[in-house]
């Protein structure tokens, strides 16, 4: 009620000529379903009965909404709208941690006349910076608006042409009818399952007949672990050999925190594997470097899981569910690394198209070594997440169709195509 009441009189102020009004609201997907109805059965609120509203959602925002929320209510999809900036104040979180270690022994009188004063040098600096920053994201915007130009020109001349003026009309119908029709903007197309779809869809399944429940919970937990352990390892080869003093006491508490998770892993599977040992001592399977060590950290221990054994043995000891719930975890576990991985690389060829190719400075130039080193980096850890998915994959469904569908990543696979980049060359 509070923000109908705030809108319907903002609307009311000197609008006699207004006949549409753009409303940006964190959850305007969810308010401007019922406001009409809400406005028309409420005796205190009132609206010019002639004006449209044209619900929107910030960016900042949207990207915690779901899919279909982005073409309906995206900024970049309202004909002569333009994009707030400053708007929010989640933005002025960063710089207020910095003085938070300051402020928290404060008094809270203290502590808020800090922070107000912290508040109004945020907002002077903003006032006083306004004309200089508008200034150069207006000449940023003409730059961007020609590249933009000439990049549609050259899409335009290679497509067909029946094909572009369909495209058009459709483009146009969606902007008249909104909402539902918008939807021609999100991508089409058969998704693979994900790994927490996976997941609920065996939650939510009958209990198996052998009894096994909180199975998936417990297979999950183990190639969660096996992540953690990767993660570790990684951070531990960007570490200076020898480590410093506080490196070396960060580590050892990774190290405590992950071999408690590995215990407790092995002792809680004990009730799923019909009497098997399983802990008993394996061979990592994705790491070769960890071979011939005289003891095993905790991050290159093996976990044990149903795939360790193979099908065949699992068959014989009639662990017929653990063997189809890891294989459906670990196809759910492959499939998001295959989608993470289309998404890295693709953002490592716009990184070197848009910034490294164009590179005004030796500072731009490091900046974007910088964020291509972030992308390689998780490039490789979702490559090594596959393979550990695929091996397990393979081992548990022996079948040529799905070494045919998951196939091995080799290094020319993660090449970024220069067709992607020529135009900054």
């Amino acid at each position: 009620m509070n923000t109908d009441y705030s809108i319907c009189n903002a609307l009311e102020y000197h609008s006699e000529s207004i006949t549409k009004a753009l409303v940006i609201y964190d959850v305007g997907c969810q308010w401007s379903v019922n406001f009409r109805s809400r406005v028309k059965n409420s005796p205190s609120l009132l609206l010019p009965p002639a004006l449209e509203i044209v619900p929107a959602v910030g960016k900042f925002h949207l990207a915690a909404h779901k899919l279909s929320c982005f073409p309906r209510y995206s900024l970049n999809f309202i004909k002569g709208a333009g994009h707030l900036d400053r708007e929010i104040l989640e933005t002025l979180w960063a710089p207020f941690n910095k003085i938070s270690p300051t402020a928290r022994s404060m008094t809270q009188a203290h502590r808020q006349e800090v922070y107000d004063d912290h508040m109004r040098d945020s907002n002077w600096k903003r006032l006083v910076g306004m004309v200089p920053s508008l200034l150069k994201k207006y000449k940023n915007s003409n730059k961007c608006l020609e590249e933009m130009n000439q990049a549609y020109e050259q899409l335009t001349a290679v497509l067909d042409p029946d094909k572009v003026a369909r495209w058009e009309s459709n483009a146009l119908r969606a902007e008249a009818d909104r909402q539902e029709a918008l939807d021609i903007y999100l991508l089409k197309g058969d998704k693979a399952p994900t790994f927490h779809e996976v997941w609920l869809q065996l939650m939510k399944n009958p209990k198996s007949p052998s009894g096994n429940v909180g199975s998936v919970a417990w297979l999950a937990e183990g190639i969660s672990i096996e992540d953690s352990q990767d993660q570790l390892r990684s951070e531990i080869q960007q570490l200076p050999n020898p480590m410093s003093t506080r490196q070396e006491v960060k580590i050892s508490k990774k190290r405590q925190r992950l071999s408690l998770r590995i215990e407790k892993f092995h002792s809680n599977g004990q009730a799923f594997c019909k009497g098997l040992d399983i802990d008993g001592t394996f061979t990592p399977q994705d790491d070769p470097a960890s071979c011939g060590m005289d003891q095993e950290e905790h991050e290159d221990r093996h976990i044990w899981m149903p795939s360790s054994v193979g099908a065949a043995k699992l068959t014989e000891l009639g662990l017929h569910d653990l063997l189809k719930e890891e294989r459906e975890l670990r196809i759910g576990q492959a499939n998001d690394c295959l989608d993470q991985l289309r998404t890295d690389l693709g953002k490592k060829a716009m990184l070197y198209q848009q910034n490294f190719r164009a590179a005004n400075s030796t500072r731009e130039g490091t900046r974007t070594k910088k964020e291509i080193q972030k992308v390689v980096a998780r490039v490789n850890k979702d490559v090594r997440s596959y393979q550990r998915a695929r091996q397990a994959i393979l081992r548990l469904d022996p079948d040529a169709n799905m070494a045919g569908k998951y196939q091995e990543i080799l290094p020319e696979d993660l090449a970024v195509s220069t067709s992607a980049t020529w135009q900054k060359f």
